[in-house]
C-alpha cells in the first residue's frame, strides 16, 4: 500500500516507567523504562512500535521522541538514530512538552503535514487490524481537519486509573467511517464515574493521535502558548550543531502539563473518537495488566511468574 506524503507518524518513548521500576528490575536484573523490555517474544515495545511506524509512514517523516537519559544509559542505541529522526529532551516535563515538541520539529518541515503519534509502551493485538483502524482515521482526519481524533479502546471493566472518553454524536464521514464527536473526556476518573462511563458506551482514550498538524498546533497555542513560544524558539536549532544546547536553554523554562487532563480534557469540542475496532488495547502501567494481557492472548512470557503473580 502506497504511504501518504504528508503523513510524519510520532513515537513517544520518553517516559520512565516509574509505576514498573522494581517489577522490572526484579524481572530483567536491571531498572529500565518498560518500552525497553520484551515481555514476550524478542522484540521490545519500543522496536513494535518503530516497526508499526514503518507500515504507516516513510523514514525520512518519522519522529522519535525518548529521555536524553535514556541515550546516556544505552536503552536507546545508536541504530536507532537511522530509524527517523531522534530527540532527546533534557528532562521529564510530562506528556504535554513530549508531544509537542516532534510537532515543532514536523512543523518546521513540513506545515502542512498529518501526524500520527504512536505511544511507545503500550500492548496491542492484532497488530494488522490496529494498523488498519489507523489508516482509517488518517482518511477520517482529512474529512475533519480542524479535529484532533483519538483512537478509543472498548474497556473490559471500569478502570479509573485510565482515561475515558464519553462519545458524543456521531459524525458523517465521507469514507462511511464509524466516527464521533466526543461530549467529555474524562482522566482519572473515581471508581463510580468510571463505571458510569462504561455503561453509557465510553472508550478508553490510548493516547493514539490521529489529526493534522495544524489542528493539533491551534489547541495547543490556545492553551499553552508559553509551551508553543518556547518550542517554536527551539525549532530554529533543529538539525543544526546547537539542536542540543537549544532544547536545553528551552527545557529549564518548559512547564509541566498532561496532554491528556490538561488539554484533550478541556477540548471536547475539537476532538473525535474512533473505535478500535476488534482490537485488544492495554495501557501496560501495572504488573496485573501485563500478566492479565498474556494469559489472555495465550503468550508465553520471556520471564518466571511466581504463585502469587499468577492470580488474575
Amino acid at each position: 500500500m502506497e504511504k501518504p506524503r504528508n503523513l510524519w507518524t510520532i513515537i513517544l518513548s520518553g517516559g520512565n516507567g516509574e509505576r514498573l521500576r522494581s517489577f522490572v528490575a526484579r524481572l530483567f536484573g536491571r531498572e529500565k523504562p518498560k518500552q525497553y523490555c520484551a515481555f514476550v517474544g524478542t522484540r521490545t515495545m519500543f522496536q513494535h512500535t518503530l516497526d508499526r511506524a514503518k507500515v504507516l509512514g516513510l523514514l525520512e517523516h518519522r519522529v522519535i521522541v525518548v529521555a536524553k537519559s535514556h541515550v546516556e544509559r544505552g536503552w536507546v542505541e545508536r541504530k536507532h538514530a537511522r530509524e527517523g529522526k531522534l530527540i532527546a529532551q533534557p528532562s521529564s516535563r510530562d506528556t504535554g512538552p513530549g508531544v509537542f515538541l516532534p510537532l515543532a520539529y514536523v512543523r518546521r518541515q513540513d506545515p502542512d503535514a498529518s501526524v500520527v503519534i504512536l505511544p511507545s509502551d503500550h500492548y496491542v493485538y492484532p497488530e494488522r487490524l490496529f494498523i488498519q483502524t489507523i489508516r482509517n482515521a488518517v482518511e477520517a482526519a482529512e474529512a475533519y481537519p480542524e479535529r484532533v481524533l483519538l483512537l478509543g479502546a472498548l474497556p473490559e471493566k471500569p478502570d479509573a486509573e485510565l482515561g475515558w472518553i464519553e462519545l458524543g454524536d456521531p459524525l458523517h464521514c465521507p469514507y462511511n467511517l464509524p466516527l464521533y464527536g466526543v461530549s467529555r473526556f474524562v482522566e482519572k476518573p473515581a471508581p463510580q464515574e468510571a463505571e458510569r462511563v462504561m455503561k453509557s458506551g465510553g472508550l478508553l482514550n490510548t493516547l493514539v493521535i490521529v489529526s493534522r498538524l495544524d489542528a493539533l498546533w491551534t489547541l495547543g497555542r490556545r492553551l499553552f502558548p508559553e509551551t508553543i513560544a518556547l518550542l517554536e524558539h527551539a525549532a530554529k536549532g533543529f538539525d543544526t550543531d546547537g539542536e542540543d544546547a537549544a532544547l536545553q536553554r528551552v527545557y529549564q523554562e518548559m512547564p509541566s502539563w498532561n496532554v491528556s487532563a490538561d488539554l484533550l480534557g478541556r477540548s471536547a469540542a475539537n476532538l473525535a473518537v474512533m473505535e478500535l475496532d476488534r482490537v485488544h488495547w492495554s495501557d501496560w502501567g501495572k504488573p496485573e495488566r501485563i500478566l492479565e494481557t498474556l494469559h489472555r492472548a495465550g503468550k508465553r512470557p520471556v520471564f518466571q511468574v511466581s504463585n502469587e503473580e499468577a492470580v488474575f
